[in-house]
């Protein structure tokens, strides 16, 4: 007897668009839920959050285009650079282990308030101590310039840790329309958004990266920097 075999072809649609800023994630006890992704590697939790927030879908069809499954990033768990993205609540699973759960929320999220909720989260080993106090807002001149040799620390929109000069043209600024911090740098046009940010010093225990200069250069003046790999030990890259 013949048998007819039939294939099922799937197609796997995976569409991905920016976290919009009004995302934020929110602390909850609610169950296990599915793992669409463990054990990424993250240097910092904002760096987790967009990934999970970047994450729209993945949909799972039939080759006639049928909807059969659909997985979405929901919530993450961030523990010690460890990023697990999770997707809807299994009422059947149990967390082998408590762990703190943040839920995607998008709408009615909180004003960021506090200049230095996440700058140290996780430690940053590059960095001796910060100073919140010295950190000004709306002025030319973020952190003094004095012999304690300053950098601007911080968390970019993305989770990546930067470090940028202590210039005296540049200006920190909260931007509300993206709920962000913002270090702009008058002369080239340069911003960058940033979730937490700092004065602080350097603890001399990380290697010297490239820093990169902006360009263009303002007539008769010098670029501003930023180094997006750990604090410069040299503390004449500090701009005056």
């Amino acid at each position: 007897m013949a048998m007819l075999i039939v294939q099922l072809l799937l197609l796997v649609v995976t569409q991905i668009m920016c976290m919009p800023d009004t995302m934020c994630f929110t602390p909850k006890s609610d169950g296990g839920r599915s793992v669409l992704e463990k054990t990424l590697n993250k240097k910092t939790q904002r760096a987790c959050e967009v990934a999970c927030g970047d994450r729209a879908d993945v949909r799972f069809l039939t080759i006639h285009s049928r909807l059969i499954a659909k997985l979405q990033c929901e919530a993450y768990s961030y523990r010690a650079s460890n990023c697990t993205l999770l997707g809807a609540i299994v009422p059947s699973m149990m967390c082998t282990a408590p762990a703190e759960i943040l839920v995607k929320q998008a709408t009615g999220c909180p004003v960021r308030s506090d200049l230095v909720a996440e700058v140290n989260k996780p430690k940053d080993t590059c960095v001796t101590a910060f100073f919140a106090s010295e950190t000004k807002l709306d002025v030319e001149g973020i952190c003094p310039l004095d012999a304690n040799n300053y950098v601007v620390r911080g968390i970019d929109e993305f989770g990546i840790r930067v470090t940028l000069d202590n210039n005296k043209a540049n200006v920190l600024k909260f931007d509300s329309a993206r709920n962000l911090w913002a270090f702009t740098y008058a002369p080239t046009d340069f911003i960058k958004y940033l979730v937490s940010v700092s004065c602080a010093s350097n603890s001399g225990t990380c290697p010297c990266g490239a820093v990169k200069g902006l360009n263009p250069t303002p007539p008769g003046g010098t670029n501003a920097m930023i180094e997006v790999t750990p604090i410069c030990s040299d503390a004449t890259h500090t701009l005056t």
